[in-house]
């Protein structure tokens, strides 16, 4: 090989040196741009993994208070079913004694109604004799007087 040939192949040489060391640099440069990447993408899934925590725990308090407050319906449903069925067995109980004081009414209306008619009809009677009796008396005045003691 000639000297210029020589020089010619250390000039690519040197040449293919410098791209290569220019692409070391640029990987270098690509590394440390995707190594901080890499560590901000893993420091957000770091505060989104604490949100995630956080809306867990608030998941689980939200659960334990829904729990309580599902109970305390249940209690109170099931009072407010004790308060209906008292209240219908009450009210089944007035109608009975309604029923009870209907007919006893009834039956002391009928009593008073039967006094009332028996006296309608002393009085019809009384009415009915009553000229006769005054006639009576009154004659018996008339007899008295003429025909004295």
């Amino acid at each position: 090989m000639s000297w210029s040939d020589q020089n010619a192949g250390a000039f690519q040489e040197q040449s293919d040196i410098n791209v290569l060391k220019q692409n070391y640099a640029n990987a270098e440069l690509a590394y440390q741009s995707l190594n901080r990447d890499y560590q901000a993408t893993l420091a957000e899934l770091e505060k989104t993994q604490q949100i995630i925590n956080r809306v867990n725990e608030k998941i689980n308090e939200t659960n334990h208070d829904f729990s309580k407050v599902k109970q305390e319906v249940a209690e109170k449903v099931n009072q407010i079913n004790q308060l209906t069925s008292t209240n219908q067995k009450l009210f089944e109980e007035l109608t009975q004694h309604k029923e009870r004081l209907d007919i006893k009414v009834s039956l002391l209306v009928a009593e008073q109604m039967e006094e009332y008619k028996s006296d309608i009809i002393r009085m019809d009677r009384f009415t009915e004799y009553f000229p006769t009796v005054i006639s009576l008396i009154a004659l018996a005045s008339i007899l008295y007087f003429i025909f004295g003691t």
